[in-house]
């Protein structure tokens, strides 16, 4: 095929295509075809990238948003307890819990303290305590610390029977409620 051939042939197509297109049914679904094919290979081929960068940038952003928020809801549920988290070190906790036990008519048989561990992101400062009592001493001390302004918990509490001085002279059990005790508290105190 020459060169002229092609274009006569080409001519001819163009013509009858022409031709069909005088029909305005076929000139409309021509025309409709042709501005969809253009609108998806102009705008939404480019745009897709575009759109697709930025489900990504708004998904991040949304993430990012509920960090925030959590964030938020953390500040705030600290500053409850902040001024309840002493910034102090294990003897200023032994001077408070002891300045603590002598409002209350108990005998301190001794105390120990281990090192200051983490808990989290605090530090728990670890207290045992031997007191020597009556148990309505013994229980208005583990009020005082239960309800104490700094936070305190009561690890554990164990309870034995004493001396008293009318169990010493009777040898028997002693059945008041004046009867000594003896108690050994684990007490972890929270620092900041």
């Amino acid at each position: 095929m020459t060169p002229i051939d092609a274009k006569k042939r080409y001519t001819e197509l163009f013509r009858k295509f022409g031709a069909q297109l005088r029909n305005p049914y076929r000139l409309r679904a021509f025309v409709t075809g042709v501005v969809l094919l253009s609108g998806y290979c102009l705008i939404y081929i480019p745009l897709n990238d575009r759109i697709t960068e930025l489900k990504a940038k708004l998904a991040r952003g949304e993430k990012s948003l509920a960090i925030a928020h959590s964030v938020e809801h953390l500040r705030k549920q600290y500053q409850t307890f902040e001024k309840r988290l002493p910034t102090t070190d294990a003897k200023e906790w032994t001077a408070y819990l002891l300045n603590g036990l002598r409002r209350f008519p108990l005998r301190m048989n001794g105390v120990a303290t281990q090192p200051p561990c983490n808990l989290g992101p605090y530090k728990v400062v670890i207290f045992r305590f031997d007191i020597q009592g009556t148990f309505p001493d013994i229980c208005k001390f583990l009020s005082w610390l239960e309800g104490n302004e700094r936070l305190i918990r009561v690890d554990s509490v164990s309870i034995s029977s004493g001396k008293s001085s009318k169990s010493a002279s009777t040898g028997n059990r002693p059945q008041n409620s004046n009867a000594d005790l003896q108690a050994q508290i684990t007490i972890l105190g929270l620092t900041g």
